[in-house]
């Protein structure tokens, strides 16, 4: 009997002990920007993220903003909201047909009232732009109007790159 009232007596003071100690102290770090981390493709390939600041317009499906083909893109797409044209050195970068890019903030003097909208949206890299354009990206609108209602903005886009590694680039 004494060993068993032992046992219990053990047993309650380890419980209270537990129950009375505190939990160790947990520290918070708070990041100010977010942290590039690796993606996974759905095909299971990396993908390269790059930060970009760059020049940030709209186009439009008109003769004079395109070539003969006003309403198919370089990579043989038809034109759709979220559709992006990049210029020919980010291209080379390595943001080809298919990649994605994400507007993180717009600022500028020429900057429209319709760019605010584009901030946090994801758009799609599927044309190309004169090569006299450079550090630059154009987003597709329905309207010449619309367009120009997105201004001229500098920039600062996340790019989804198939490759590896994460990368800075500024203008």
């Amino acid at each position: 009997m004494k060993k068993h009232l032992l046992s219990f007596s053990l047993g309650v003071l380890v419980f209270l002990l537990l129950a009375w100690s505190r939990p160790p102290e947990i520290e918070t770090v708070v990041v100010e920007r977010p942290v590039p981390v690796p993606v996974v493709t759905p095909t299971g390939l990396p993908e390269r993220a790059l930060v970009l600041e760059l020049t940030l317009t709209a186009y439009s499906s008109t003769p004079d903003q395109t070539d003969s083909t006003p309403f198919v893109t370089a990579s043989g797409q038809r034109v759709r909201d979220g559709i992006v044209a990049v210029s020919r050195d980010l291209e080379q970068q390595g943001l080809r047909f298919g990649s994605k890019v994400v507007v993180t903030r717009v600022t500028g003097p020429g900057c429209g009232p319709e760019a605010q909208a584009l901030v946090g949206r994801v758009l799609e890299v599927q044309d190309r732009m004169h090569p006299r354009k450079r550090q630059q990206v154009d987003v597709w609108r329905p309207s010449r109007e619309e367009a120009l209602a997105i201004g001229r903005c500098t920039a600062e886009v996340v790019a989804f790159a198939p490759s590896a590694g994460v990368a800075r680039a500024t203008r």
